[in-house]
């Protein structure tokens, strides 16, 4: 089913009327934060114990140690459930799920699977893998398993409802229905990028009223982030950079509205790995002034928190990685700063419980030729601020208010759907445009990105 169709409720019916026939129903999901949407759900890959990395032979291998982390209990449990549902099937690697099946039949597995998902959203990113063609085989729509499934499709829009010309037009970006713009700078036949004009105007603000548009997003006070139904405000952002900006931006804004709230600064500890495997402190090896390039040293993956971060009691954050499933402390849960102290850092999740958040290891490569190849260690607040998040940060939220930074352009397939299926009417969805992505009568233009063979498949 596509975006709002209602596919987290059907899941829950099921599981909860499977449990009280008293049958084995185990949930999981693509991501820690999918799978906090289920009681006692998890992700595929703790579920199944199915390694992120292929060894030595390039393949996935599920097993118990010393070749793999299967636990003789879990084995067991995977052999007695009787269904076993994955969530945002779509948006995981076909060897992740290839590698799952095929060890459910080598153990004598006799469950159902359930897979669902939406092929119109966004499918799995794999660095490194840029043309559409390679990225269309890591689907699990491309694998043969796929092909054998029964498909059952939810066909009614329950999140955009109220609102039919909006609901329409998010469902023939979907399906890349809506007529492409001739000699349009936005074409691109190699990147299968098509500009199109959307029919249903919204809400715009030029580039010189952002303030304007942060106000509309937050409300006056720049503090209205939750909404009384549970639902977000959010800014939402094609690139890192665009994230980064917007979120310093309200989170100066915030500060000027409450009469200059006082903001915490937290740096980062480093350490070198370098290629043989020894590990130096960064402030033993490096002078000063390259400690402070590595603590402004940001990275391509924005699951990394930066070397020094700027904090508000009130800041709104997602988390960088999942510290306890049982709490619903995991990867992309937003939560809300309500204490600073030097060593710790106090949280709210949404349901009102507050949690002491520690600083954690990150590894990452660093750029340019400051440290060579070298990879590096940072001891961080896995803590990031939330009032912006990318397309991809967004898919299977919804918002009340959605502001979309229209100025850069989708660069991957489903992109456009997710952006614009994450309100339920036109009313709550602003944009900030320019003279690139919006005609002279004010309806906007967008890049739109749709590998139709998928689409096809899927139904096929």
């Amino acid at each position: 089913g596509r975006a709002g169709a209602g596919k987290t409720t059907t899941v829950r019916e099921i599981a909860h009327t499977l449990r009280a026939h008293g049958l084995v129903a185990l949930l999981a999901a693509a991501t820690a934060l999918a799978a906090t949407m289920y009681e006692n759900g998890t992700t595929l890959h703790a579920l199944g114990k199915v390694p992120v990395d292929a060894n030595e032979a390039g393949n996935y291998v599920i097993d118990l140690p010393p070749n793999g982390t299967m636990t003789p209990q879990r084995r067991a449990l995977l052999a007695a459930a009787d269904v076993i549902v994955v969530d945002e099937a779509h948006s995981l690697q076909r060897c992740y799920v290839e590698a799952f099946l095929f060890y459910l039949h080598s153990i004598g597995a006799r469950c159902r699977v359930l897979f669902v998902g939406d092929v119109t959203q966004l499918i799995p990113v794999v660095a490194g893998v840029r043309d559409p063609a390679s990225i269309m085989h890591t689907s699990f729509v491309e694998s043969s398993f796929f092909a054998r499934c029964e498909r059952l499709r939810l066909t009614r829009p329950m999140r955009d409802a109220e609102d039919a010309a909006w609901a329409q037009m998010v469902q023939d970006l979907s399906l890349n229905q809506l007529r492409a713009i001739p000699n349009h700078r936005l074409n691109s036949a190699g990147e299968r990028r098509r500009a199109v004009r959307l029919p249903v105007k919204t809400n715009t603000f030029a580039p010189d009223d952002v303030r304007a548009a942060i106000t509309w997003v937050f409300g006056a006070d720049v503090d209205e982030f939750v909404q009384p139904n549970g639902d977000y405000n959010a800014i939402v952002c094609n690139t890192h950079r665009r994230r980064r900006h917007y979120n310093n931006l309200v989170s100066t804004m915030r500060a000027e509205r409450r009469g200059g709230a006082p903001t915490r600064r937290y740096r980062a500890f480093h350490k070198i790995q370098v290629p043989e495997g020894d590990e130096v402190h960064a402030d033993e090896q490096l002078p000063f002034q390259e400690e402070d390039l590595l603590n402004a040293t940001g990275t391509t993956d924005d699951n990394v928190p930066d070397g020094d971060l700027f904090f508000r009691v009130g800041d709104v954050a997602l988390l960088a990685c999942s510290l306890d499933r049982n709490a619903k402390l995991v990867k992309n849960a937003r939560v809300e700063i309500t204490h600073l102290e030097r060593d710790t850092i106090q949280v709210r999740l949404h349901t009102g419980e507050t949690y002491p958040i520690p600083r954690v290891l990150f590894k990452f490569k660093s750029g340019g030729n400051l440290f060579g190849a070298y990879q590096v260690v940072r001891r961080q607040f896995p803590l990031v601020l939330a009032y912006a998040v990318t397309a991809h940060k967004s898919q299977g939220q919804t918002f009340a208010r959605c502001l979309f930074d229209a100025r850069d352009p989708f660069y991957a397939h489903g992109q456009a759907h997710v952006v614009f299926s994450r309100v339920r009417t036109r009313n709550g969805f602003a944009a900030v445009v320019d003279d690139t992505c919006v005609t002279t009568d004010g309806h906007l233009i967008v890049a739109n990105i749709v590998y139709s063979e998928l689409l096809e498949k899927a139904r096929a």
